[in-house]
């Protein structure tokens, strides 16, 4: 082991003999020529002491004996689609289109679940529809095992979309069209799209960036609000008039993720980054749209503002929905009570207690009105108030019934 004594010591640097000896364990660092790469704990250690002894003393470690424990147990994905035959991926290929189909028609998930059945009988000598499962229960697949509707709509969200879509790509039955629609299964692979871009064998493309190049655009972006990741997502949202197709194209054009501050500049940082790699100008950029917070429609350091120096035309598009519920709120703020005050202990009151259950069963029996619960109102702005507002004025004969056989009793 070299010595460290004495003020000039010697460090050590990376050696090119290093991976040949640890093999898939490690590799050169990114923080300089002192440092080694563990491939295994996904870490970087300084080696600059003692060289090949600082890896392995880095090895001997229990996090790392841990994570080559985990690792050998893993299994690649291609042996869990090694087995798979073409009709496995045809059924899926059934599954994701009427997924997009429930989607794009706005329908409930338990149409899923009559749909299944209603197939197997309307196409008896289909081997396809015998296999074919879009109900909650059944899947063809598990996560991403399914491609029912819940599952996939889930799916839908950020990276696990392209995670399901990655899935897909492997098994060589996926095909994505960013214009006429957002899945197209066959089978073998024949496009991927990613930021934005399509390729088919024939290298022709048809990228979202040339229409965003040459026409008139708006677009839309919100950060995701999981804080337990150390990233943030911005999906770019885009829409344009596409003029092969007749009509307006609203696509996800990039998901953009960073670990600053969410601040006015480096959202916009974030956005500016994601038009210049594809040489779109501002300048065909007309409308943006976001939510009210100072961060985006700050006049001086919110993204609009910034958005606003590159193009001074570009129109401002706030949340109509955060608006419109602002100014209820601030009407709500005249009447003689809150009716969020109203829901929650009405909610509680009877949630709390059977007995209290049972009596307004009877009393629901009594008035003639739906044995429903009442729904809880939690504080997601907008999201739930309206249908809990709802239900209590549909059960309120049998709430005035029953509090006024709980006062009689009291």
């Amino acid at each position: 082991m070299p010595s460290t004594s004495g003020k000039g010591a010697r460090k050590q640097c990376y050696k090119r003999e290093y991976p040949e000896k640890w093999k898939s364990v490690i590799e050169p660092s990114r923080k300089g020529e002192s440092y080694a790469r563990c491939k295994v704990c996904a870490t970087d250690f300084s080696i600059s002491h003692s060289g090949a002894y600082d890896i392995e003393n880095d090895i001997k470690t229990k996090k790392h004996r841990s994570n080559a424990g985990t690792q050998s147990t893993n299994r690649p994905i291609t042996q869990f689609l090694s087995s798979a035959s073409n009709e496995d991926f045809a059924v899926i290929r059934a599954e994701t289109l009427w997924t997009q189909y429930v989607i794009d028609h706005n329908l409930p998930f338990t149409s899923s679940d009559e749909f299944t059945e209603l197939v197997s009988k309307m196409f008896v000598d289909s081997k396809i529809a015998l296999d074919f499962k879009s109900d909650q229960n059944h899947c063809h697949c598990s996560e991403p095992r399914g491609t029912n509707a819940s599952v996939v709509v889930r799916l839908t969200c950020g990276r696990r979309l392209q995670y399901f879509m990655d899935i897909l790509v492997l098994a060589n039955c996926v095909t994505i069209s960013a214009n006429k629609e957002m899945l197209r299964l066959d089978i073998p692979v024949d496009y991927v799209w990613c930021s934005g871009t399509m390729r088919d064998d024939n290298s022709r493309e048809n990228n979202i960036a040339d229409h965003l190049r040459q026409t008139p655009f708006s677009f839309s972006t919100d950060g995701s609000s999981d804080y337990g990741n150390e990233e943030q997502l911005y999906p770019v949202v885009v829409r344009y008039f596409d003029e092969s197709l007749k009509t307006i194209v609203g696509v996800l054009f990039e998901i953009r993720t960073t670990k600053d501050r969410s601040t006015g500049s480096n959202i916009f940082k974030l956005l500016d980054a994601a038009f210049t790699a594809k040489k779109i100008p501002w300048k065909n950029c007309i409308c943006f749209s976001c939510d009210n917070a100072s961060v985006m429609v700050g006049i001086r350091e919110g993204v609009a503002a910034y958005v606003k120096k590159q193009n001074p035309d570009v129109f401002v598009l706030g949340c109509l929905c955060h608006r419109l519920h602002l100014a209820a709120e601030m009407r709500a703020d005249t009447l003689p009570f809150t009716p969020v005050d109203i829901l929650v202990k009405i909610y509680y009151y009877l949630e709390k207690s059977s007995k209290r259950h049972k009596d307004m069963k009877e009393a629901q029996a009594m008035c003639g009105t739906a044995n429903h619960k009442i729904l809880k109102h939690v504080c997601t702005r907008w999201l739930s108030l309206e249908h809990a507002v709802h239900r209590l004025l549909e059960q309120w004969p049998a709430l005035v019934y029953y509090f006024k056989k709980e006062g009689y009793r009291s």
